[in-house]
């Protein structure tokens, strides 16, 4: 029989994982979207 504690605990270790996947890639897309713009709008 699994304990439910066990099962809680890695349930909220993969949500945790998730968010910071997300929390990740979010931060990349910003990144690119920044370049981006960057080179488009050169300064100077």
């Amino acid at each position: 029989m699994p304990n439910p504690k066990t099962e809680i605990g890695k349930s909220v270790d993969a949500v945790r994982k998730m968010r910071e996947a997300a929390k990740q890639a979010a931060a990349e897309l910003e990144a690119e979207r920044v370049r981006r713009e960057a080179e488009s709008h050169p300064k100077g």
